[in-house]
């Protein structure tokens, strides 16, 4: 089947044509990820009472990084691997990212039914990491 006269081959390429992307929902991976859950939890036990039972429902991203890296696995160019140093977001001392990079996403808790959102900024903790900070929206 010729690609250019389906339906499919004219919808990948105006895709392509308009630079779309198919849209991420979080930019956090590995350890930052596994950081941030546990912190927007923590936050949402504080400010949500009782509720036993909470999960993350869904993320966004409100404000993109200046820079997004492509991850490279650290042992392959001579670094030793730790979590932190495997997420492919361009700040928190990763390369190119610099000190006043950062980004901002919003979390939603599903609490016993009811959504709470929180916005969850991401950037440099000046010393080469990632600092999260959680606030309530």
């Amino acid at each position: 089947m010729n690609w250019i006269r389906s339906g499919m081959g004219l919808a990948i390429a105006a895709l392509v044509a308009a630079g779309c992307s198919t849209p991420k929902t979080t930019l956090t991976v590995g350890d930052i990820n596994l950081r941030t859950s546990k912190a927007v939890l923590e936050a949402d036990r504080a400010a949500g009472g009782d509720c036993p039972t909470r999960r993350i429902a869904s993320t966004e991203i409100v404000q993109a990084p200046s820079v997004v890296v492509t991850p490279v696995r650290p042992d392959t160019i001579g670094m030793t691997s730790t979590p932190e140093s495997m997420h492919p977001i361009g700040f928190g001392g990763m390369a190119g990212g610099g000190p006043d990079s950062k980004h901002i996403e919003r979390w939603t808790v599903d609490r016993c039914g009811t959504s709470a959102k929180y916005l969850v900024t991401f950037g440099s903790d000046g010393r080469g990491g990632t600092s999260i900070t959680v606030k309530p929206e």
